[in-house]
C-alpha cells in the first residue's frame, strides 16, 4: 500500500528566475512560473511533476556570483550553517521540513532557519562552499504564489543552490502483495 508523506513541503516563488538547458544544451533564464514538465536544470536533472499553486511566506536570499532568489520559507537546500567553526546540526525547523519528506541528511537546511542563523551571525555555506550574500524576508513576509516539483533526480540544481526535491515522495512496503503505482 503507498504512504505519502502530509504534504509537499517547499517552494519556489513564481517570479524568481531559475536557469535551464535549451534544446542546444546552452542555458536559459526562465521564471519559475514558465517551468514545464521535461525541462532540465543545469544539474541534468529534468523536471518530471508540477505541484499546484500554493501560497507561503517567503525569503529573498542570493548566493555569491549567482542571481537572487525567492523561496518559502520551509524550503530545503543543501548546505551548512557554522558558528565559530562549528557545523550546527540542532535546527528544529528544518529537522520539521525534512520530516515532512522522509528526508534523514542533516545537511538539508531550511530557508527560515538559515534566515534566523544569519541574523545571528552564523556563516552560510551552500552546496560546494558558496556564500549566503544575503537573505531578507519577502515582501515583509505576505504569502506569496509558489509551487513545488517533482525532478527524476531527487534534486535539482539552480542560482547556486542544490534544491531538495520537493513534491510529494511515496514509500512501499514490501510483501507478497504486488505493488502498483497510486
Amino acid at each position: 500500500k503507498g504512504v505519502s508523506t502530509s504534504k509537499p513541503g517547499f517552494c519556489i516563488y513564481e517570479n524568481s528566475n531559475v536557469e535551464i538547458k535549451n534544446s542546444s544544451g546552452s542555458l536559459d533564464k526562465i521564471l519559475w512560473k514558465e517551468l514545464e514538465v521535461g525541462n532540465e536544470f543545469i544539474d541534468g536533472s529534468i523536471v518530471v511533476e508540477l505541484q499546484p499553486w500554493n501560497e507561503k511566506s517567503c525569503f529573498e536570499l542570493q548566493i555569491d556570483g549567482f542571481d537572487k532568489i525567492v523561496l518559502s520559507h520551509d524550503h530545503l537546500v543543501y548546505g551548512d550553517i557554522i558558528i565559530n567553526g562549528k557545523r550546527i546540526d540542532c535546527l528544529e525547523k528544518s529537522e520539521k521540513a525534512r520530516q515532512n519528506v522522509m528526508e534523514s541528511d542533516k545537511k538539508w537546511i531550511c530557508i527560515e532557519d538559515i534566515y534566523e542563523f544569519h541574523k545571528l551571525g552564523a556563516e552560510i555555506e551552500i552546496s560546494d562552499g558558496s556564500k549566503l550574500v544575503y537573505i531578507k524576508p519577502f515582501k515583509d513576509g505576505k504569502p506569496q504564489r509558489v509551487r513545488c516539483i517533482s525532478t527524476s533526480s531527487g534534486f535539482y540544481e539552480t542560482n547556486g543552490l542544490i534544491h531538495h526535491n520537493t513534491a510529494r515522495k511515496l514509500f512501499y512496503a514490501m510483501s507478497d502483495i504486488q505493488v502498483v503505482k497510486d
